[in-house]
């Protein structure tokens, strides 16, 4: 089950991270700015996120089963092809509304799984969480380099293919492996998680009165890492289209690479460390502020750079320093809350950190590139800009967490 929740949460990122690379077609054929670009990559998210996440927190018995999870990738799914089949502005943003609800209702079902299958201690559910989150950037390589691949190809084949835009073709067919985790998740029935591991809303929030502190310190730096990560996430492949002249397919497949490459070594290597130090298990302030303070450096050399490789490392830095702190974050929150109150407390903190993180960061950097230079050409220093914003308040949160004198450990809930 923990592979089958790994790769849908691989799909949806993919299908969440296309937009990236459809976004110069959508700026120049929609006449949109940077920031109604960057509000349809976050915007929706915003919304959907916070209100389903609420919800599915909310307890009273609900229960994870493989139709549930079926339905969570039906809906997302069905939120794509809107997306991919809309006229106008509108219509984009409903699409990747209904994307959001999908997620966001599979994404806490996931870590309640997850948690259970592992066991209590922070320790034994962390090389899995950080498998989930390593998926999601193998997810975004790959929305990534196949979005590039398709919307090249229909290109070259549009004479031969039916009259929609490339983008639009392209963002279809990505779809067809949802159809078969549909169909996995729906062969599972109605095998579920006990019902009464899932605790109410009321009562995390509660819990989570009683050490409201760390928390809440926690719960800020992973709204700054995922600002970090899901900003250059959305407008990497931008900054190589207007920087250098890359293609809008090609850009999307080197970002993919790159993303590839870089982006899971930081989440597995935050679910390694972490699973076999318990003293930096323990400690983990001082990694997420180095996580945070290479994330800043590595942006600035982004915005500095003039040569294309040493903008390609650059942003695999940018990926790796990012995607550490931010698994970082999510497996060092685990141990706060006994596993029944895990489902409602995943809930708060996804809905935290996408209000925050998810949703801000693209739209909050296509709103500084077009006050930085409205024709978009400092997009990469737009990106430094929020980096290091986002990265100040996570360095600041970090140290934070160094006057707490007892947090979680290893093994205590």
């Amino acid at each position: 089950m923990a592979a089958l929740l790994a790769l849908a949460n691989l799909a949806a990122s993919a299908d969440k991270a296309t937009l990236a690379v459809y976004a110069p077609e959508l700026r120049a054929t929609l006449h949109l700015t940077d920031g109604q670009v960057g509000a349809l990559q976050g915007g929706p998210f915003l919304v959907g996120y916070v209100l389903t996440l609420l919800w599915a927190g909310r307890g009273g018995g609900a229960a994870a089963t493989g139709r549930s999870l079926a339905a969570c990738v039906g809906l997302w799914t069905a939120g794509a092809v809107a997306f991919a089949l809309a006229e106008g502005y509108g219509g984009l943003l409903a699409g990747r509304l209904l994307l959001a609800v999908g997620q966001a209702a599979f994404a806490p079902a996931a870590l309640l799984l997850l948690n259970s299958l592992h066991g209590e201690a922070g320790s034994g559910a962390a090389p899995a969480i950080s498998l989930f989150t390593a998926a999601s950037t193998v997810g975004r390589s790959l929305g990534l380099m196949l979005g590039g691949a398709l919307i090249g190809a229909a290109m070259a084949l549009s004479a031969w293919l039916p009259d929609l835009a490339p983008w639009r073709l392209s963002g279809l067919a990505l779809l067809i492996p949802n159809l078969i985790l549909i169909g996995l998740f729906l062969r599972r029935g109605a095998s579920a998680v006990a019902p009464t591991l899932s605790s109410g809303l009321a009562e995390t929030l509660r819990h989570v009165a009683g050490r409201a502190r760390a928390v809440l310190v926690w719960t800020a730096a992973g709204c700054g890492m995922i600002v970090v990560v899901q900003a250059c996430a959305a407008w990497a492949p931008s900054i190589l289209h207007r920087q250098f002249g890359v293609s809008v397919g090609a850009s999307g497949i080197v970002v993919g690479l790159i993303t590839l490459g870089a982006a899971p070594l930081g989440h597995l290597g935050a679910g390694r460390l972490l699973s076999r130090s318990p003293a930096a298990f323990r400690h983990s302030g001082p990694l997420l502020a180095l996580a945070a303070l290479l994330s800043a450096v590595f942006a600035g050399l982004v915005a500095a750079s003039t040569a294309e490789a040493l903008t390609v490392a650059a942003l695999a830095g940018l990926m790796a320093a990012s995607g550490f702190g931010a698994a970082l974050v999510l497996i060092r929150i685990q141990p706060f809350f006994p596993l029944g109150l895990r489902r409602g407390a995943n809930s708060l903190f996804l809905a935290a950190t996408t209000t925050f993180g998810a949703a801000a960061g693209p739209a909050i950097t296509g709103l500084v590139s077009d006050h930085v230079a409205p024709d978009g050409a400092q997009l990469p220093l737009a990106l430094a800009i929020v980096t290091a914003g986002a990265g100040s308040l996570v360095m600041l949160a970090a140290f934070t967490t160094l006057m707490f004198r007892r947090e979680p450990s290893l093994t205590s809930v």
